[in-house]
């Protein structure tokens, strides 16, 4: 998902590798095998992130402040269902 998202700017929920996600939580692979796809894939990641259009952090100020208009709707929905 982490590589989608730098190429992409999205998540895709439905997994194209399931069947690999799969294997790997029912042990199918060693795990110095899976220590060697990993550091692949991270080093991977750096590449794709250092070109990516992605910020480095959040706006802590906007997220807060748009958490603080979604409980405002919800509460005011909850109230107008009371």
């Amino acid at each position: 998902m982490a590589k989608e998202i730098g190429l992409n700017g999205s998540i895709n929920v439905r997994r194209s590798d399931r069947d690999f996600l799969l294997a790997i939580k029912n042990a199918a692979f060693e795990y110095e095998e899976l220590v060697e796809k990993a550091e692949v894939l991270r080093q991977d990641l750096d590449k794709i992130y250092d070109s990516s259009g992605l910020i480095d952090k959040p706006d802590v100020v906007l997220v807060d402040t748009l958490l603080l208009e979604l409980r405002n709707e919800y509460y005011k929905q909850e109230i107008v269902k009371s």
